[in-house]
């Protein structure tokens, strides 16, 4: 909520110890920098709510520690990286209002033996069908699916 503009700095790959990350609610613009991967000591990232594009980077599946990652409300495009299935710390991730598409399972949901491979605290994503049935993103393991747009949540029950 500090209303930063222009871009994320590709500079920030090179704060190694950083440890959180908070940039949202500003109009940042531009691409996810591929060099915010090196934040191995990163446990927390929020870029929601800014004017973000491109894809999101598969070299966030280096960030072994990050437990919580908001990237939502922005305009992100293409799919979830299965990258993103080694980050097994990982119990929040909030990806709706972005413009994503096919499925996350294998990056979030299961892994090659069909087994959960995170117990989710927060998962996020656009996976309300709509009246055609059409889901923007597939996420059979969200904990909250929203509606295309990212605007209309609905908390779901995967315990029964």
């Amino acid at each position: 909520n500090n209303a930063w503009t222009g871009t994320l700095p590709t500079e920030l790959g090179l704060l190694t110890a950083l440890v959180t990350l908070n940039a949202t609610n500003s109009t940042l613009i531009g691409t996810i920098p591929t060099g915010l991967g090196r934040l191995t000591a990163l446990t927390f990232l929020d870029v929601s709510m800014n004017r973000l594009t491109g894809t999101l980077p598969t070299e966030f599946g280096n960030m072994w520690v990050l437990s919580s990652l908001n990237i939502s409300r922005n305009a992100l495009t293409g799919t979830l990286p299965t990258q993103l299935s080694r980050l097994k710390n990982l119990t929040e991730f909030m990806f709706h209002g972005n413009i994503l598409t096919g499925s996350g399972n294998a990056a979030l949901c299961v892994d090659a033996n069909s087994v959960l491979q995170h117990s989710w605290q927060i998962l996020q994503g656009d996976c309300l069908s709509d009246e055609n049935g059409d889901v923007e993103i597939e996420c059979s393991c969200c904990t909250v699916c929203c509606e295309f747009n990212g605007s209309m949540c609905i908390t779901l029950d995967l315990q029964g």
